[in-house]
Formats: C-alpha cells, structure tokens, sequence
C-alpha cells in the first residue's frame, strides 16, 4: 500500500508513522509538508490513502485547496488531519467528500481502528472530544484518569487500556477504584453516567 502523510509538523509525522507502519504491512508513506507539495504528489503518484492537515502552508483557505485535492484525484479517500475542534470544520470537510476526519488528540489504537474501516472503503467522522468547551465545571479526575474514562466509553476492556496507555492491567484497576473513590461512584456505568452529566 501506498500512503500520503501531508502535514508541516515533523514530530506529528514521524509519530503517525510510526503508529501506521507498525499496524499496516508492506505500508510505504510518502511524507510532504505543504500543499504544493501535496498537489504535486498526487499528481505524479496514485495512493491508497491520503492524511492532510489543513492548516499546512498554501496558495488560499484550506477547503479551496481540499477542493482542488478531491477534484483532481476523486477515487482517492483523503482523510483529513486537525487539532481544531470546531463542529464546522468537521461538516464541511464531511460534505465536501472526504473520506475521514481525524482529530490530532485521537489516541493510537483508534487511529489504527480508523485506519483500517477508511481502507475498507468505509468514511470515518469520530466526534470529537469537547470536554474542555462544553464543562460546566473542572473535571476532579487527573488527566490519565479522564483518559481512561474515554476508553472505556468507546468499549475498551482493562487489556486493551493498558496496552493503549502502556499501563500494567493492575495499574488500570487501580485508577478506576480512584476514580470510583473521586465521583463517589459504585462501579463503570455510574462513574460514566456521572462524567456525562458534568459534561466532563
């Protein structure tokens, strides 16, 4: 297979490439940090799977230059690369036709799940995580906490947790008694209900 990774941030790249060749065999990934660069690939190269972070140095705004992408190579899934959070972006990318949209927050086991249903020929559009727009107040849980608390809403087991967050299975168990002890929840499902209510 062969990929595009379009993003001006090297230490953003180097990290997805790693994450993307570890999970994807025979994977090659071309790298460019405009988008000149990433116009002039497309052209001269036919890719399985394109990663573009919109806010790359260019000509114009970046939904004309995603325009000029999907225009150029309509059979290409282009999954576009964000850290803004603005529900607005999101929906224009998704009604322009684009493949995916990827939050640059999104941890590494999604990414590879993601990754997967977008060369299934599936689109990906993941809500976003708003936590710190919408609270109505300061989450009591510690940054690993919150952590494990949004793995757990998308299904994860405690094995699962632990290797996504590089934490021993006992290490898990012992955040969620905390975290339990903290919202004065009795188990998983009250603790969620709780951090739902809070909008944490």
């Amino acid at each position: 297979m062969l990929f595009l990774l379009a993003d001006d941030h090297s230490l953003f790249r180097e990290g997805m490439v790693h994450i993307l060749l570890d999970h994807f065999s025979n994977t090659t990934i071309t790298q460019v940090n405009s988008w000149y660069d990433t116009h002039t690939a497309i052209s001269r190269q036919q890719f399985d799977l394109a990663f573009i972070d919109l806010t790359m140095p260019g000509q114009g705004d970046w939904d004309d230059e995603l325009k000029q992408v999907l225009a150029t190579s309509p059979t290409l899934p282009v999954c576009v690369l964000s850290g803004s959070d603005a529900k607005t972006d999101r929906r224009k990318v998704y009604e322009m036709g684009a493949a995916g949209f990827f939050h640059k927050s999104m941890l590494t086991l999604e990414i590879k799940q993601n990754v997967t249903q977008l060369l299934n020929g599936q689109r990906v559009f993941p809500n976003v995580r708003e936590n710190a727009i919408t609270s109505s107040s300061p989450s009591p849980l510690t940054m690993r906490q919150r952590d494990i608390m949004h793995l757990l809403t998308k299904g994860y087991s405690n094995k699962d947790i632990a290797k996504e967050l590089n934490l021993s299975e006992g290490t898990v168990k012992c955040h969620f008694s905390s975290i339990f002890n903290t919202l004065g929840a009795k188990n998983r499902v009250e603790a969620l209900c709780i951090m739902q209510k809070q909008h944490w």
